[in-house]
């Protein structure tokens, strides 16, 4: 196979110089941090790369290779339990047909891509890289035991923060900085057309899944109490009825809009004055860094690796996590000065271009590989 123009080649298993052949596999059902931080990686990658993008859904590979022109988009089918034959046995030969020099698997929880990693694993010369991007604990000990063996095979386990990188080696009884930390990249969002502002008055705005880990409850809870904020939330989820309801019952469903899911949330970035996430749960927070590359400042629970994104008192503002009483106090200090949240919008803008540009992200990666294929 000939390398790519401009690429640096590698001498091949068959002795021919090619570029270094990545399988990023995705079995994401839908939009979320984790398909977007594989399109952010695959973009920032050098030209010596060649990409293909393995999935279960089309419209989430397809999303997902269109971050780098000329990527090659396939889908496998979904597989419904392990004694689900035909859909595994097609995971295992198409990797063997693409005979790829690294899989690079992407979870969005411990026992997502299990399947893919299972086929690089049963590949020969092939390097399998897993990155953990929300360490749930195991159920119950077997399932504990099982992840324990299966992680023991990957030639590389990366964690998108050090706390969870090392909440990852506890859970699974790893050796410490077994787990490898490479924070996910994020891109300046780019704006077509604005959205308009929701109110005349203070908007606090969040981008997220209407999930209960999301803890927009406690949002609610905590407009309750900031009688003259309004609320803008992007997203959608199973939680949406419920907090419609709450809105309701709580008597702040007037200042509190309901987006639905959006195919480009930067835009609605210029209409918010802080951007929160209560998050009871989280592993790094993309939307987060998002919202800091938009000038934004930020309040958000201090939960996972949101800490190494957030600065507390200089970028933003940390609380606890399930603390309404909290959560409203530190939008109410940001609210009410202006200057403060310029500094820390400003602030947060300039850590994130400094330290989690998508380039720094894919210079780590490509270190990773190179240090596996060595």
């Amino acid at each position: 196979m000939t390398a790519r123009v401009g690429a640096s080649p590698r001498s091949g298993r068959d002795g021919i110089d090619r570029s270094i052949r990545l399988l990023v596999y995705s079995d994401d059902l839908e939009d979320g941090g984790t398909a977007k931080a594989a399109g952010t990686l695959i973009g920032a990658l050098s030209p010596r790369f060649e990409v293909t993008v393995l999935g279960v859904d089309r419209r989430m590979v397809e999303w997902i290779a269109s971050h780098r022109p000329g990527t090659a988009a396939l889908t496998v089918p979904p597989v419904k339990n392990k004694w689900d034959v035909r859909p595994i046995l097609a995971h295992i030969r198409a990797v063997r047909r693409l005979a790829p020099d690294v899989l690079h698997a992407s979870l969005r929880h411990p026992w997502a891509g299990q399947y893919g990693i299972l086929a690089g694993l049963l590949a020969t010369h092939v390097k399998v890289v897993a990155v953990e991007n929300s360490p749930i604990a195991p159920r119950n000990a077997r399932q504990r035991w099982l992840r324990r063996m299966l992680v023991r095979r990957y030639d590389a386990y990366v964690a998108v923060g050090d706390r969870v990188a090392r909440l990852t080696e506890s859970r699974l009884g790893l050796p410490h900085n077994s787990v490898r930390t490479i924070h996910n990249g994020g891109a300046i969002p780019e704006v077509t057309e604005p959205a308009a502002r929701i109110s005349a008055g203070p908007v606090v705005g969040c981008v997220a899944r209407l999930a209960r880990e999301k803890a927009l409850d406690v949002l609610l809870d905590a407009l309750a109490l900031l009688p003259d904020v309004n609320a803008l939330l992007i997203g959608d989820g199973p939680e949406r009825s419920a907090l419609e309801e709450q809105a309701v019952a709580l008597e702040v469903a007037d200042r509190v809009v309901f987006a639905g899911w959006q195919p480009e949330p930067a835009r609605f970035f210029p209409s918010m004055d802080v951007f929160v996430l209560p998050s009871r749960f989280e592993s790094f927070g993309l939307a987060v860094l998002e919202a800091m590359l938009a000038g934004l400042p930020v309040v958000a629970c201090d939960v996972g690796s949101v800490g190494e994104l957030v600065v507390d008192g200089t970028t933003g503002l940390l609380v606890p996590p399930d603390d309404a009483s909290g959560l409203a106090d530190a939008l109410r200090r940001l609210l009410d000065s202006p200057e403060l949240r310029a500094r820390m919008g400003a602030a947060g803008r300039r850590r994130a271009l400094e330290l989690f540009a998508p380039e720094i992200m894919a210079r780590q990666y490509e270190t990773l590989y190179d240090e596996l294929l060595a």
